[in-house]
């Protein structure tokens, strides 16, 4: 076979890093640079572009052409100070006019003159932007917030796990108690044991506050027709779940 060169594109959320770097392509010589596009919904396209994932694995990049891109707070300062999270907001050319027939989303969405992306991201030291969560998708546990995106990028190591997605669950004690949506690889079964297993893993790779404190296997994880695992309707159809309170007691 002759080789050739691969670029993988990625919109909207971001690939499991362990994806990318774990991808099998045998007799393949690879052009080891990926091209990651960070894609406010169609809304607002190429506000990023990166080609540094050999260095700088995971990020977004920098600005790209005739597109500004900051990072926000709920009070709409600029953040400038690395690590420090913020809404991803942009503004430029590439954005669009508004919502049709819709002026108070068209407000909300363009607050402070920017348009906001929905996204949490974090400058590093350098001034590359990474992305973290969804502002939805963030969970506020025991006063603090966790970004479900790094807490499955974690999961998604542990060698059973196939598929993951982390949410957030109403909880008395904790207001949502990170909970982690597993569906297992073809070679594993679901058991308590493997329940434990995983959780162990991630309180040993992640701050206490941040690991799951539960596990809950499924066969599969609802997606869009594009492929996006569907978090709000795993929220809603587990929102009621009971078996978590027998450890609160």
């Amino acid at each position: 076979m002759e080789p050739y060169f691969i670029t993988l594109v990625s919109w909207g959320r971001g690939v499991p890093h362990v994806s990318v770097t774990h991808t099998p392509l045998a007799a393949v010589s690879i052009f080891n640079k990926f091209l990651n596009l960070k894609n406010f919904t169609p809304l607002l396209e190429g506000v990023c572009r990166s080609l540094y994932h050999e260095t700088k694995p995971g990020t977004a990049g920098r600005e790209t052409l005739n597109m500004m891109t900051e990072l926000m707070d709920e009070q709409g300062n600029i953040i400038n100070e690395p690590n420090k999270p913020g809404e991803i907001v942009g503004r430029g050319p590439h954005t669009m006019i508004g919502y049709l027939k819709n002026p108070e989303k068209t407000l909300e969405a363009f607050k402070y003159d920017w348009f906001h992306s929905g996204d949490i991201g974090i400058w590093d030291k350098d001034h590359y932007l990474y992305v973290i969560d969804r502002k939805k998708d963030m969970i506020k546990t025991g006063g603090e917030n966790v970004s479900s995106r790094e807490v499955e990028e974690v999961i998604y190591k542990h060698p059973a796990v196939k598929e993951v997605a982390v949410i957030g669950l109403p909880d008395e004690k904790w207001i949502e108690r990170v909970t982690a949506v597993v569906v297992l690889k073809d070679n594993y079964q679901k058991s308590e044991k493997l329940k434990e297993e995983i959780m162990e893993y991630a309180r040993n790779n992640l701050a206490h506050f941040k690991a799951p404190k539960e596990i809950i296997f499924v066969d599969s994880l609802p997606k869009s027709p594009s492929g996006k695992i569907l978090k709000r309707e795993l929220r809603e159809q587990f929102k009621s779940r009971k078996e978590f309170k027998k450890e609160m007691q």
